[in-house]
């Protein structure tokens, strides 16, 4: 028989069970219920190469920061398939030692998602819900320059046995020219997108051109008459479309200058590492060199205003200010505008 304490005991527990429970609803509904922890947070659903996982999880961390919070704790990434991902994601996140936390911390009752409706750059991105996963590309600085640029250029940082390759790469350039000339740094990938029928509709062709390269090139050496120019190819979908752009480099431009140099590294991070220290660097139709761009000291940097067909409807309404920070000086394919535009005027 029950004593009259033990229904007042047994009533407190059940209380405080629903209490607990009604808690636990609101801040899921209220997206603010983050798994064990109950974290705030968001999370990149990572997909593509190189450049272009460093823009999903850039953006996810300056949509953190923006909104006053530790990028540690509320930039996830999506872990679905972590064991089956394939190697860009895993070289991406080993050789950039990044502290990521996966998805399955940052979890609500009912699964949330945001799609990127295209290229452009999506403000309402900014203030979406807590525990959201974050679905496209966000190929814009806006998302993470200049409140989370410390931050990114301090993770996104080569280190190791990588960087001391890349360093002693330019290193020795510098020790083979005159200690007055400037290093161009050039990035030529065109492979890849001029050869997959895939990719053929969807990029403007002018910026894989011999003309865009040659115009950027230009521009650069007429500012630093001396000075010598690299060749780099990273960044490529696979080792075949790499060893074509380096045919083709060579047939376009090595015959240039008597300093001009070719990158033969089969690492693309020791590559990427190796742009980065150059003086001036011309920019492909590529995330990989924008990245190396946007985390080199250099501001002089030139790249191609014309990167999407006009009949990619994911592109539409694609504005460059959107994906070029305002300090790069920009080049545009028409006869008419032959010159810089808009931008940084070198």
């Amino acid at each position: 028989m029950l004593t009259n304490s033990k229904p007042d005991q047994l009533f407190r527990i059940m209380r405080a069970f629903v209490a607990n429970i009604a808690i636990v609803l609101a801040m899921c509904l209220l997206g603010r219920g983050s798994g064990e922890s109950g974290k705030e947070c968001l999370t990149s659903e990572l997909t593509g190469r190189m450049g272009n996982l460093m823009f999903q999880h850039a953006s996810i961390i300056g949509i953190c920061t923006a909104r006053g919070l530790d990028y540690k704790s509320c930039a996830h990434i999506s872990n679905s398939g972590w064991n089956t991902w394939d190697l860009p994601i895993k070289e991406f996140i080993q050789s950039f030692t990044l502290p990521l936390e996966s998805a399955a911390t940052c979890q609500i009752a009912r699964k949330r998602y945001y799609r990127e409706k295209s290229f452009v750059y999506d403000p309402n991105i900014l203030s979406v819900q807590f525990g959201t996963t974050i679905q496209g590309w966000l190929q814009s600085w806006k998302y993470f320059h200049p409140h989370a640029q410390k931050t990114i250029k301090s993770l996104y940082t080569v280190s190791g046995f990588q960087a001391h390759k890349a360093e002693n790469f330019i290193m020795n350039i510098r020790k083979h020219i005159p200690h007055d000339f400037k290093i161009i740094g050039v990035h030529v990938r065109v492979g890849d997108k001029l050869n997959n029928t895939q990719n053929a509709h969807f990029y403007d062709q002018w910026a894989l051109s011999e003309d865009y390269y040659s115009k950027a090139i230009a521009l650069l050496t007429a500012r630093h008459p001396r000075s010598a120019l690299v060749i780099f190819s990273g960044g490529g979908e696979n080792k075949d479309s790499l060893t074509k752009d380096r045919h083709w480099a060579k047939s376009k431009f090595g015959g240039l200058s008597n300093h001009t140099y070719f990158d033969h590294s089969e690492d693309h991070f020791i590559a990427f590492k190796a742009l980065t220290l150059c003086d001036s660097i011309v920019v492909a139709h590529s995330t990989f060199s924008w990245w190396a761009a946007y985390l080199s000291n250099t501001l002089e940097i030139v790249a191609p205003y014309h990167i999407f067909s006009a009949a990619a409807e994911i592109t539409e309404g694609y504005k460059m200010e959107d994906y070029y920070p305002p300090w790069w000086s920009v080049i545009s394919k028409n006869s008419s505008e032959d010159r810089i535009i808009g931008y940084n005027p070198l």
